[in-house]
């Protein structure tokens, strides 16, 4: 589990999607990083999905979320809305880094998560618990509990040539035949 402990000036996103990542959101240019970076793997109960989020090793700053492969998602539809008013601004989230021990950059967590697809949206639920506020990284949202756990993700608006390649990756579209 993630915990937010501060929030940055907005960053610049990227989007990458290929026939291999679903898709990639960095918070900072590809080869822009002098910092070790943390990895918080997240794999789903089956084996069979996996999400990660990069973060910096000092500060804690949020570099990349990943959905590396994802074999169970649902279609069309959206994540149950959270049922107030829930308060949102404009930042990069930094989160706590103490769980990692010196020298280790990768952490594994094994639980379910749900993956939505609403074209043109995606939104990556990791935990069903009520959002009592929410950071946003231009088109990045992150939704934080009561106890500022991170507890879903969601990217809007996707371009069309990302999505595109999401659909490929997932095995809803067949790959193009390149002649």
């Amino acid at each position: 589990m993630l915990k937010l402990i501060d929030t940055l000036e907005p960053q610049k996103i990227y989007i990458e999607s290929d026939y291999c990542i679903p898709v990639k959101v960095r918070f900072e240019p590809w080869n822009d990083s002098t910092e070790p970076c943390l990895c918080s793997s997240i794999l789903s109960n089956d084996k069979k999905s996996l999400f990660e989020i990069g973060i910096g090793e000092k500060p804690g700053k949020l570099k990349y979320i990943t959905l590396v492969t994802c074999k169970a998602f649902h279609i069309g539809v959206s994540p149950q809305k959270t049922k107030k008013s829930v308060p949102r601004f404009s930042g990069l989230s930094v989160f706590e880094t103490k769980k990692w021990s010196p020298g280790d950059y990768y952490t594994r967590e094994i639980f379910d998560f749900d993956v939505y697809l609403n074209k043109p949206n995606i939104s990556i639920i990791l935990f069903s618990r009520e959002i009592e506020k929410i950071f946003y990284n231009e088109r990045v949202f992150f939704g934080f509990d009561k106890d500022d756990i991170l507890c879903s993700i969601e990217v809007k608006n996707m371009p069309e040539d990302e999505w595109a390649f999401l659909e490929e990756s997932l095995g809803l579209r067949p790959y193009p035949v390149i002649p």
